[in-house]
């Protein structure tokens, strides 16, 4: 705390990521100090492991830059910069708690270095092997015919969300096992869309309904890393529940269904409106 007249000012320590270095400041706000300092973390650990990155980008971006281009998809600099992101988050640092002092720091470090090359490259793989699939994908959405803008921007958005680098540098390989059979479930949905386009449409509303409020929830205010969490999380049952709608017989991981997501979201809301 800092004495500033009479008052009593409380203030968190925090490391902010400046790019090419990082440094130790005061702020007022604890949730903030939290969610800097866990991009500061990342940061330092990127830098001490300079090689390991410069070694990934370099082998991760030896890929043609128009087999992404012709996905649809971000730029290849930005999905590998996304994915070594978050091998070291994977293999370093924990979900619960950021890292306090140093030499916490360096145990950490010297437990998951080794880790991330491995962690980063699969990923990696998992997008590259993808790049047929999505790119078959535009194709067909570019050759559709009728009243298709709904589905065309229930696609688009899911694609945005699903290749966001905020959601791949976030501990993203149990997530990114998924995406083989989501891009399968779309293809699914195009094939059935000619003959099942109007419930499609009203699927892709209801969808909307789902999914817009947690958008304006992680676009606005300075929410904590375990609300981003639960709301990311919920966003990753709509995936699912997407499986569920259109293309049923690939399965999902978990039991999803209309009403577990309104139940979900209406704890999520309490929680966001409480804080």
């Amino acid at each position: 705390s800092k004495k500033v007249g009479k008052m009593n000012i409380v203030l968190w320590p925090s490391l902010r990521d400046r790019m090419n270095y990082v440094s130790v400041e005061l702020l007022d706000n604890a949730i903030e100090a939290d969610n800097c300092t866990r991009r500061g973390q990342l940061r330092f650990a990127m830098l001490k492991g300079k090689k390991i990155v410069k070694f990934l980008s370099k082998k991760m971006l030896q890929s043609n830059e128009l087999k992404f281009y012709s996905t649809g998809l971000d730029k290849s600099g930005h999905l590998v910069d996304a994915l070594i992101k978050g091998a070291f988050n994977e293999a370093i640092f924990s979900l619960e708690k950021v890292i306090r002092t140093r030499i916490e720091f360096d145990d950490c470090y010297n437990k998951g270095i080794g880790n991330v090359a491995q962690i980063a490259e699969a990923n990696w793989g998992v997008i590259e092997s993808l790049l047929p699939e999505l790119r078959e994908i535009q194709i067909r959405l570019s050759k559709l015919r009728g009243p298709s803008d709904s589905l065309k921007k229930d696609i688009k958005h899911q694609l945005l969300w699903l290749f966001d680098p905020v959601n791949l540098q976030a501990y993203s390989s149990v997530n990114l096992k998924q995406y083989r059979r989501y891009t399968q479930a779309l293809t699914l949905r195009l094939e059935k869309w000619p003959r099942q386009s109007a419930r499609d449409q009203t699927h892709s509303e209801y969808l909307f309904k789902l999914i817009d409020p947690c958008t304006c929830a992680l676009q606005v205010g300075q929410l904590s890393f375990v609300s981003q969490k639960k709301i990311r999380d919920f966003l990753w049952l709509v995936e699912e529940y997407r499986v569920s709608l259109f293309a049923q017989q690939l399965g999902t991981r978990v039991k999803v269904s209309a009403k577990r997501l309104e139940r979900e979201w209406k704890l999520i809301y309490r929680e966001l409106e409480g804080n």
